[in-house]
């Protein structure tokens, strides 16, 4: 259970929604097993004809990513807990250990398959896919459920399946989830509902009307394991089985200072007009051919990211820092 449900006594669909507050530490498998992992790795491609010094090269692509993902949270030095590389890091040391162990003759002429691993991927899907909402930039939209809604200024968006979480300045944090239809259609009051949430010990409860929404919202202060927090509860109703909901966590010290941005995410949900949700479109990969005169700062400056565009083209393309573009070769860049 999460650390809100331990407070408020919730159900467990709700520790779900708050659930970022009592996750479990991923726990690390031993080195011996996760050596063994990489020479099965190193055995299997290896026996398909593959070099498997890949490995090395997709681990790095894939510290890239991390790295990005902890820039854009505000958090550049922390390990998330559910960071793959911060339980399973993965060296040049360990892959060449891996290699050395595995006992497997090194491929004279080993396959690289890149021009059909391009090929492949040429117009796959990049990031969300549109039943399961887009973000894009600070704006969360749901073509098929026909919602958006926006977050503040330094907040970065992270859309699952089960809950949207913005990551915002000081350790202020907003989840956003659907109540469950089964549970929503028994709802008759929306302002009863938040008065019973959690046990009951929401205070300052109030009926709202958010675009033409029926909602209602109270707030509280509870103990989690990262801190005293400030929480506030928004409920939603869109129809007779559809409840969504706002949950605003923030240090007791930055309430004031972020209630009135966090006001605005409220009344920034919205239904999306049938042309709106037409217009949504999920990122694709493209794979182009690198022209004279092209570099990785100008071909990064047209994909649709927000921020650390240059810093998403080189993880796309294992680059690092200096690496030039040579014309005719190939390169991935993300486009709308």
């Amino acid at each position: 259970a999460s650390i809100l449900g331990q407070v408020f006594g919730v159900p467990g669909e709700l520790n779900q929604m708050a659930g970022h507050f009592g996750q479990l530490y991923l726990q690390a498998y031993s080195r011996d097993q996760e050596l063994e992992a990489d020479m099965l790795a190193v055995r299997y491609m290896s026996r398909a004809g593959y070099d498997p010094r890949a490995l090395e090269s997709f681990f790095r692509k894939l510290r890239q990513e991390v790295s990005i993902s902890q820039r854009l949270r505000g958090r550049p030095d922390e390990d998330p807990a559910d960071n793959i590389m911060s339980t399973h890091p993965r060296t040049s040391d360990r892959i060449a250990q891996a290699i050395r162990l595995a006992r497997v003759p090194p491929n004279a002429d080993p396959r690289l398959g890149r021009q059909d691993y391009l090929a492949r991927i040429d117009g796959m899907l990049w990031g969300d896919a549109p039943e399961q909402g887009v973000v894009r930039g600070r704006v969360f939209e749901h073509p098929d459920l026909k919602f958006r809604f926006e977050v503040p200024p330094g907040f970065y968006l992270s859309n699952s399946p089960s809950q949207v979480v913005a990551y915002g300045p000081d350790d202020t944090t907003i989840v956003f989830n659907q109540l469950n239809q089964k549970d929503a259609s028994q709802v008759s009051d929306v302002r009863a509902y938040v008065a019973a949430w959690g046990g009951g010990r929401l205070k300052g409860v109030e009926r709202l009307t958010v675009n033409g929404i029926e909602a209602a919202t109270g707030s509280a202060r509870i103990n989690t394991s990262e801190g005293t927090r400030d929480v506030r509860l928004v409920a939603a109703r869109f129809a007779r089985d559809r409840i969504y909901r706002f949950l605003f966590l923030t240090p007791p010290g930055a309430t004031a200072k972020h209630s009135e941005d966090l006001r605005r995410t409220t009344y920034s949900l919205r239904r999306m007009t049938d042309a709106e949700a037409a217009a949504v479109k999920a990122l694709k990969l493209r794979v182009i051919t690198v022209n004279r005169g092209d570099t990785a700062e100008n071909l990064a400056a047209g994909m649709p990211m927000e921020s650390f565009k240059i810093d998403w083209f080189r993880a796309l393309n294992g680059m690092t820092p200096g690496d030039a573009l040579t014309p005719g070769e190939k390169v991935k860049i993300v486009i709308p």
